[in-house]
């Protein structure tokens, strides 16, 4: 067994003598160089056999192997694409997975996020009134669909350009909750009222003692409201990212900052995946037990796949196919579960048992209700108004998700086996999501999308990281927002089995984010300090906020209302903490754990043997696994990439030397243009 590059040399095939194969018509090295592909790469290797002489070896990487034997001079050795123990990715950021797979990982990706766009829907539709109104709540859906669809792809094609997944982020969802105990947005009584002319019936709502209106008016009076404060919002949140403010932002957020921030976000979400999980404990783990046997338990193992050709006749092929679909496998023999415990009622089918969203019919009503065809489009509700207390939170929400994307880039960096992102990509990153949040209030979402940190943990078990796979989630999300029951039916996946998928990849991820103290000094009371008091004081200050939500008495509404949304957000308060104490008390950067990550950043440009360390030699693929450096602290990490993916390869060359572009923050104008890839 043989390695070569990143593939695993599986077999050997015999090229018969003065005979027309079905994949090289010569043995020389010309026409086998010629008859290469993107599906085959063949490369001539000279070596020896047992007697001493010399035999071409022709080494062939495809998607599939057999085993032949062969005693001819010249012989190809097939190579199967999926290895495993010389890269710790299966499929990298540029790779394109075959066409049998990829639908696959994009099903797997999409489905993790499911929840929280119906979730979100919900919260609005009872902020605006609608909690009864199913096409209201369709409309909604379908245009979250859409905005989730289209910002995944901006964002790995125009934004960041890493594998991050756009959705309503709890960032956003936890100003709703917020909003739905305001007085302003308490929901007035309904009464039906029957025009004495026309003789025909209405649901009316009475807004002050002399003005009433239809309760439909009243509903999207409401969603314009919250469309209205939401294209403000997006726009601050485009300019944080278009004018190099967040890179800014970032050269104060080391590893000291990022981890109580993720840390006090898992304590704040696990309330949601308990409400999940509890619906039905035995299905929610044995989701997770299966996503763990097959991801960990059986990691260094394959999948033998049968299969015949006419040219091959009956063969085997070993892939991993157990590990990169580890989380959609686990979902759908729970979703089986599920459907057979509905089957046979070993699962509540009362609506008010907390077991009945385990069923796998609890939500078919919202199948028939969905129409077949949306057409989401922005002002599809009206114009947009405004209402301050809702910019206010929706404000709130896109400072902190600013600084959650800003932590999301740099795990799913690591993940990946990139370079942390430079601030031009990050700049251009947020730029990208304020511009789709804007877009998402002219749709009438009723809240942001921004990026999304489940799908991050699950990249992490299944290791691949491909940027396609992510554009293609976009593309039928995209999809699901035309074609309303298709997306619908992704809806009807018990929400045990969610909450069981949920616990695997957001402990993934919470995983991934304490692998960052080990770029820090643990034996440092400084950095053990700052990191136990963010920590206490985010869990304490929103617990003491519930507990008395009359303490804050400053005379203003408006100003209780800020200073209560942002003490009850615990990574808010952790992470302000965190920011201040890491950055005004005095300790070394390579005590912080940021000497890595300026490294990272800077030594690209700081001579020409960094720059060839970060960038893959396309002459020479057998290298592309590159190490780090770091003097002081050894090899602490593998770039498979080089900071040529953060660059947008199609901008002409005459605009990258033009003035303008040295002045936009979300350009790459630090690194010189004969260093760009093309």
């Amino acid at each position: 067994m043989k390695e070569t590059g990143y593939h695993q040399v599986t077999s050997i095939m015999e090229i018969p003598q003065n005979e027309n194969s079905s994949h090289l018509r010569r043995h020389d090295q010309n026409s086998i160089e010629q008859q290469s592909s993107n599906s085959s790469q063949i490369s001539l290797k000279q070596n020896k056999d047992a007697t001493g002489s010399e035999r071409n070896l022709y080494v062939e990487t495809r998607p599939s192997t057999t085993i032949c034997d062969t005693d001819s001079d010249d012989v190809i050795i097939e190579v199967n694409e999926f290895s495993q123990s010389s890269s710790p990715l299966i499929y990298k950021l540029t790779d394109t997975p075959p066409f049998y797979s990829l639908p696959l990982f994009v099903l797997q990706q999409g489905i993790l996020a499911i929840p929280t766009p119906l979730l979100t829907t919900f919260l609005v539709s009872e902020i605006i009134c609608a909690e009864d109104d199913d096409e209201i709540k369709a409309r909604i859906l379908s245009a979250t669909f859409f905005m989730i669809g289209l910002s995944t792809f901006a964002m790995v094609t125009f934004g960041v350009r890493l594998p991050i997944f756009q959705g309503p982020n709890f960032t956003y969802v936890l100003p709703i909750l917020a909003m739905i105990n305001f007085d302003e947005f308490k929901c007035p009584a309904v009464f039906d009222y029957t025009d004495p002319v026309s003789n025909s019936t209405s649901h009316m709502v009475r807004i002050s003692n002399d003005t009433m209106m239809t309760r439909r008016d009243f509903i999207t009076g409401r969603i314009n409201d919250l469309a209205g404060s939401l294209i403000a919002v997006g726009a601050v949140h485009f300019l944080i990212g278009v004018t190099g403010f967040v890179g800014i932002i970032q050269r104060f957020v080391g590893p000291i900052t990022i981890v109580p921030i993720i840390l006090l976000f898992g304590i704040q979400l696990h309330p949601v995946v308990v409400g999940f999980a509890q619906t039905h404990w035995a299905t929610a783990a044995l989701t997770v037990a299966t996503a763990v046997v097959l991801g960990l338990y059986l990691e260094k193992y394959k999948t033998p796949i049968p299969f015949w050709t006419p040219a091959r006749g009956f063969s085997v092929t070993w892939l991993p196919v157990h590990n990169v679909l580890a989380i959609f496998i686990s979902i759908l023999i729970g979703w089986i579960c599920c459907f057979i415990l509905t089957h046979y009622n070993l699962i509540s089918n009362d609506p008010e048992s907390h077991e009945f969203n385990a069923r796998t019919d609890a939500r078919f009503q919202v199948v028939h209700d969905m129409n077949w065809f949306l057409f989401p489009y922005p002002g599809h509700f009206g114009a947009p108004g405004f209402n301050l207390t809702a910019a206010i939170a929706f404000l709130i929400a896109t400072l902190m998700s600013v600084l959650d994307s800003i932590i999301d880039y740099s795990a799913s960096a690591k993940i990946s086996c990139a370079p942390q992102p430079p601030g031009f990509a990050v700049n251009r990153g947020i730029a990208v999501e304020g511009l789709m949040v804007l877009l998402g209030g002219t749709f009438g979402c009723g809240h942001g999308t921004v990026s999304f940190s489940e799908n991050i943990g699950a990249m992490k078990l299944c290791r691949v990281v491909s940027v396609s796979v992510f554009q293609w989630t976009g593309i039928m999300y995209m999809i699901f927002a035309f074609f309303g029951k298709f997306g619908a039916f992704f809806i009807t996946i018990p929400h045990s089995v969610m909450g069981g998928s949920q616990i695997i990849t957001f402990g993934l991820l919470i995983g991934v984010i304490l692998s960052y103290l080990q770029f820090i000094d643990l034996n440092s009371t400084r950095n053990l300090s700052i990191l136990g008091i963010s920590l206490i004081l985010g869990m304490i200050m929103p617990k003491w906020m519930g507990d008395n939500e009359t303490a804050v008495d400053t005379g203003s509404y408006r100003l209780d209302t800020v200073i209560k949304i942002f003490l009850s957000n615990p990574s808010f308060v952790g992470g302000v903490t965190a920011i201040f104490l890491d950055n005004s008390i005095p300790g070394t950067k390579k005590e912080r754990g940021i000497a890595y990550q300026i490294q990272q950043l800077h030594n690209l440009d700081d001579d020409d043997d960094s720059k060839n360390q970060f960038r893959r030699d396309e002459k020479h693929s057998e290298s592309s696994t590159i190490k780090t450096r770091n003097t002081d602290e050894g090899d602490k990490g593998i770039l498979l990439h080089g900071r040529e993916i953060y660059l947008l390869p199609w901008i002409p060359a005459s605009f990258r030397k033009s003035i303008l572009f040295q002045f936009i923050p979300i350009f790459d104008n630090a690194i010189p243009t004969k260093d760009i890839a093309a």
